[in-house]
């Protein structure tokens, strides 16, 4: 968006005869802020200028220096310090402590682009900080009323520190023109502030709310497309419940949230030190572990690197070949054992603690990693040009223009030579024009009602503009019109499509009138990553590429959603008759800006690095029937395959043999609950159906290692995998994400699924190809994932792990040292029963048994498969299951099922009684049937143990996670637990 930019620059300028002006910082309706140095005193000062027509007005320069007066006297650690107010002629201005860092506003965009959050012990320690600085202001008699992530700046080390304390109240009663310029303090207003009542310092507590709100979930609580709908929401919609979204808030944050957010003043802390000891009284223990925060808070920078690979013509995507469906885990065949009763295992195995666990921060990775870190260039910019975000660069050469057969409307086929240039990914918007009428004394467009912003459409492109306006709309913004061979060219890419997406106009559907807001329908997106430039609006250019009929006529290209017309059409007029210009809107060009670039810093071994901020980078960008790929805005490459039974590949064009291929994606929608899908890497692609591809699916909770050939799909090795984080119900988007490393070295292949190994694999029939992304469908319609920064590097093949047998017992040897125990009158039984079994039986109601091998295990992987022999009621409950770390007879832990009421337990037994870690249901049980038959299933069972922490799954499936750290080993064995049941 064009930023409202000072009437003066002041870089360079001497403030007063003293402060040197270096650099600008930022910029608001009421004024400048520079950075600058006082020679003085030798130190980097933060100068706030007042904009020249705020300084002609008499009260607000009465009412400047008052408040300025009061400000200078704060001094708190964490409130930006004032250090003197004054003026140069009519120039006023306020001299303040410099504060590097990065404004909260800023890091929580930051991490939401890649969904992620500030881990909750952070967000506690950070706003309990601010709560108190504010305290300390309102004891000075300060009300803030501008309370928002915008005003708190994070130093490098992670201090907050309270900006603009006061300047809230300079605001009031300017007169704000441009549409929208208040909205993000609409987000963060009382409701008795949007009533207009006056505010006092519970406000300001409602505005702390409205921010811890925002961190813990991402948001704010209210948000909509115009200011007034936004404050109607604080007053009249009740606060949403923040667990709703954020399922790990404890009940006693929910509480502090609320109770902030109160719509009675009444009923909300009546001060910020209460708010602070309520939030520093949490607990911090409750929450996730160190290895976890560091997954939760790890910054990606949002600007781009600018790596180019070469034009090497890319494998064509894959369509319609049969995918290959999920098989279920290999069972026993049926058996029907000649036992007389209990609970029978089948088998016990116990594997070494790392061979199978793999759950998130447990074990760390035995790679070391090469991992490029990227870190911002403080270019020095040119305040002549426009800046590169929100531009996408066409890369300079011979292009087509036109088409075969011309027409009135369409030119014939010829070659341009363009150099490289710049143009607007998006239209421009309403906001954004509203912008430059507030500071150009030029007409609105004809169809604003009351030369206002429609209604919710400030993010809809602006229309009904002329040519001359669109024209110094562009200057305005340091830029210019496109000339009409970079308009051509920019819509319809390298090869000439006739639509951004393709030749097939169905292919994509538009609206058939109006307009929607720029940049919402992806599919409608070129070749070079730009948006909307079919429909919509007609977009004016400049420097027609043949002469016009009329040299005083103009053209207009792309078509309106009511009159959608080709890439090539050029619409020819008068620029100012009224039917020629009202569907006409912006799109500006330039052929320099000031790139917003990152720079890889230097590590050893990095081949190619892409984080998708730049669509211009040479990923292919399509919508072909139900395959849709492209850059996803700001920082991610999209794959979705919007069909069941299908799937695509979409690869770089440029080969790599032995590399180390690594990328982050998560699941940004479907259209089920429940349809199965996999989704992950490519490497050693040779043709359209030859390469190895890394899948992970979601809803399955497995892995698979794959090899495509003209055959179809061949299944390497597959796996369950319980760690996976990049996904979320329907209808929600996940905050984490997950990481997939592929180790390709000769016919060695190495699968990591967020830094834990999950197999080797060995094949030799591809040596080399492109890299990509896969996502194939089962019965899933809709699957739509999301990459993030994909690094390619010299290989770095990864030792795997040996699995580490420590107890296997098939029950085939009745000598096996388990415990026998067969007498009349005693309320259990267990054994060995014959031909392969180990049964447990308990006789009466409310008793429990259980039955442990010799010897004694610390970390491990028990796994084993049981299953309900008879009981003697077909009503009364049971449960029965895996025990593990038996210390004494009373101390031991035990992970169980229930088949009658469809429920599993983790359990721990002190002297005092067995307790209840966790608790749920479970609807996949199949080892168990009616009384007088025996099941011809079985379920399997497995509990993942190291140090303190527990992984329990049933069938495959991961059901909890707990932790307790109070046995740490000991014998492993067989629970049964009778309730009403009388023999189980």
């Amino acid at each position: 968006m064009a930023k409202s930019r000072p009437t003066v620059n002041w870089i360079g300028h001497t403030i007063d005869g003293r402060y040197k002006i270096e650099a600008l910082l930022g910029q608001g309706g009421m004024s400048a802020v520079y950075k600058a140095t006082d020679p003085n005193l030798q130190r980097t000062v933060a100068i706030k200028i007042i904009h020249p027509h705020l300084s002609n007005d008499p009260q607000f320069v009465r009412r400047f220096e008052q408040e300025a007066a009061a400000i200078t006297q704060l001094r708190h650690p964490n409130i930006i310090q004032v250090y003197d107010f004054d003026h140069d002629d009519k120039l006023y201005y306020m001299v303040m402590e410099f504060v590097p860092g990065q404004n909260l506003k800023d890091r929580l965009s930051s991490l939401s682009r890649v969904n992620r959050r500030i881990p909750i012990e952070d967000t506690l320690r950070i706003m309990a900080i601010i709560c108190e600085a504010v305290a300390y202001a309102h004891e000075q008699n300060m009300i803030h009323r501008d309370l928002k992530p915008a005003n708190v700046m994070i130093t490098p080390k992670g201090q907050p520190v309270l900006m603009d304390f006061g300047v809230a109240k300079l605001l009031d009663g300017v007169d704000h023109t441009a549409t929208g310029a208040i909205i993000g303090t609409a987000k963060y207003l009382a409701p008795e502030q949007a009533r207009g009542e006056r505010p006092d310092e519970r406000s300001d507590i409602y505005s702390l709310g409205v921010m811890l709100y925002e961190m813990l979930a991402g948001q704010p609580p209210y948000d909509a497309d115009t200011t007034v709908a936004v404050l109607m929401k604080h007053v009249n919609e009740p606060i949403p419940d923040i667990r709703q979204t954020q399922s790990n808030i404890p009940d006693e944050l929910a509480v502090i949230v609320e109770k902030a957010l109160a719509k009675d003043r009444k009923d909300r802390y009546q001060s910020a030190g209460q708010m602070a000891a309520a939030l520093r009284a949490i607990d911090l223990s409750i929450f996730e572990s160190e290895a976890e925060k560091k997954t939760l808070y790890s910054k990606k920078p949002s600007s781009s690197t600018e790596v180019g690979p070469p034009a090497v013509q890319p494998v064509a995507p894959v369509v319609g070949q049969p995918p290959v469906a999920p098989q279920p885990a290999a069972q026993k065949g049926n058996r029907s054992p000649l036992m007389i009763g209990g609970i029978a295992a089948v088998v016990l195995l116990l594997v070494a603690a790392g061979a199978f666990f793999a759950f998130s921060g447990l074990i760390p990775s035995s790679t070391g990693g090469n991992e490029a870190t990227e870190e911002a260039i403080a270019s020095s910019a040119n305040p002549a040009l426009p800046s590169s975000e929100g531009m996408v660069r066409i890369g300079g050469g011979s292009y087509t223009v036109g088409v075969a057969s011309a027409d009135g409307e369409h030119a014939a086929s010829q070659q341009v030579e363009l150099p490289e240039f710049w143009i607007d990914q998006r239209e421009v918007t309403n906001a954004q024009y509203a912008e430059f009428l507030a500071e150009r004394d030029q007409p609105p467009p004809s169809d604003w009602p009351e030369g206002q912003v429609p209604a919710e459409q400030e993010q809809h492109p602006v229309k009904g503009v002329t040519w001359d306006l669109a024209k110094a709309y562009c200057e305005w913004a340091n830029k210019r019109l496109p000339a009409e061979a970079e308009w051509e060219v920019a819509a319809r890419g390298a090869e000439g499509r006739l639509f951004p997406w393709g030749d097939d106009p169905r292919a994509v559907e538009l609206p058939r009138s109006g307009t929607y807001k720029v940049g919402s329908k992806l599919t409608n997106q070129s070749p070079f990553g730009v948006l909307d430039m079919a429909g919509n609006v007609w977009e004016w250019v400049d420097e027609p590429y043949i002469p016009l009929e009329n040299s005083n006529h103009r053209i207009l290209r792309g078509g309106s959603n009511d009159f959608l017309k080709d890439m090539a059409y050029r619409l020819q007029g008068d620029p100012n008759v009224p039917t020629m210009f009202a569907s006409a809107g912006i799109r500006c060009a330039a052929d320099q800006v000031n790139v917003v670039q990152t720079e890889t810093a230097t590590t050893q071994g990095v081949l190619y690095q892409d984080d998708f901020v730049d669509p211009g980078s040479g990923w292919p960008i399509a919508s072909v029937g139900t395959l849709f790929f492209g850059y996803h805005p700001p920082d991610f490459f999209h794959v979705e395959v919007s069909t069941a039974d299908s799937h695509t590949v979409v690869s770089l064009p440029q080969e790599y043999a032995d590399v180390t291929v690594e990328t982050e994606m998560l699941v940004d929608h479907t259209n089920t609950d429940s349809g199965d899908f996999r989704y992950g890497l490519v490497v050693r692609r040779m043709a359209e159906d030859e390469y190895y591809a890394f899948t992970v699916s979601s809803r399955a909770g497995t892995w698979q290692a794959l090899k495509s050939s003209a055959d179809g799909l061949e299944i390497l090795d597959e796996g369950v995998i319980n760690t996976l984080q990049g996904f979320a119900p329907a209808g929600f988007t996940p905050d984490k994400a997950d990481t997939l490393r592929v180790d390709a070295s000769g016919s060695n292949f190495v699968f990591h699924i967020n830094d834990q190994v999950m197999a080797q694999v060995n094949d030799a029939a591809y040596s080399n190809g492109e890299i990509g992304f896969y996502v194939e469908n089962f019965d899933e319609t809709l699957a739509h994932i999301h990459y993030d920064t994909l690094t390619i590097r010299e290989a770095e093949l990864a030792e795997v792990p040996e699995v580490g047998l420590l107890y296997e017992d098939k029950f085939t040897d009745p000598a096996g040292g388990w415990l026998e125990e067969d007498q009349e009158g005693s309320p259990y039984r267990v054994g060995y029963h014959p031909p392969d079994y180990y049964h447990v039986e308990v006789r009466t109601v409310n008793d429990h048994i259980t039955a442990s091998a010799p010897g004694t295990f610390g970390d491990l992987t028990a796994e084993t498969e049981l299953f309900v022999d008879f009981t003697d009621t077909e009503a009364g409950d049971f449960r029965y299951g895996l025990m593990l770390r038996r210390m004494a007879e009373d101390k031991y832990y035990a992970f169980a099922v229930s088949s009658r009421t469809g429920s599993w337990y983790a359990l721990k037994q002190t002297p005092a009684g067995l307790e209840v870690l966790a608790e749920g249901t479970v609807d996949t049980l199949r080892g168990f049937a009616p009384p007088g038959f025996s099941p011809n299933e079985r379920d399997t069972l497995r509990v993942d143990a190291q140090g303190e922490d527990f992984i329990f799954q049933i069938n495959g499936k991961p059901v909890t996670q707990v932790s307790d750290a109070d046995y740490s080993e000991g014998e492993v064995g067989f629970f049964v637990e009778n309730f009403d049941e009388t023999r189980a």
